[in-house]
């Protein structure tokens, strides 16, 4: 890669702790639900209670799963049909698969970030609920941990983002670890 197109900067969007530090009644509201022995609704609670400490240590020692994806964003677009940037979505072209993402920004001000063309990196946490799924499989929430965005499209993006077999690759969901 010449100077020329030297890859541009990403931003930290979002990152867990700094949400949970902003909003402890959500936390709050996970954990009750996750002690609540009367309610099959909630996290398991098996690595610690979410938020934790004893929870952070279970993902930084791999007893909770993690997953980190990286990609060029392809599409963004309203999960909903509404104009509300909470439910902003992308489809992330990552290594021959085509990931639907939400998008995460702890500043209502960065998600104009979120556009075609730009690189996007994130990692999340699975957690593991109480009730698993009808195979008897664990069943999992997502918990983003972190997401960056390139302040800038990334070179090359250009390729993806206008080749239209791309557009046609199957949406796939890293609903599970």
């Amino acid at each position: 890669m010449s100077d020329h197109q030297k890859p541009p900067a990403m931003k930290l969007l979002f990152e867990l702790t700094i949400q949970n530090n902003s909003n402890h009644t959500e936390v709050e509201r996970i954990r009750r639900l996750t002690l609540n022995s009367n309610s099959s609704l909630g996290l398991g609670g098996l690595h610690g209670l979410y938020g934790t400490p004893e929870w952070w240590s279970s993902i930084q020692g791999g007893l909770i799963k993690t997953r980190k994806c990286s990609g060029i964003i392809y599409r963004v677009y309203f999960a909903d049909g509404s104009d509300d940037s909470e439910d902003l979505m992308m489809d992330v072209y990552s290594n021959g698969l085509m990931v639907a993402e939400s998008c995460y920004a702890l500043s209502p001000a960065d998600y104009h970030l979120f556009r075609p063309g730009h690189r996007v990196e994130f990692r999340c946490a699975y957690n593991e609920l109480k009730v698993p799924r009808e195979d008897g499989q664990p069943a999992y929430s997502q918990s983003m941990l972190e997401m960056l965005v390139s302040e800038k499209p990334w070179p090359g993006a250009e390729l993806i983002v206008n080749n239209p077999e791309i557009g046609k690759i199957k949406r796939t969901f890293l609903l599970n670890p």
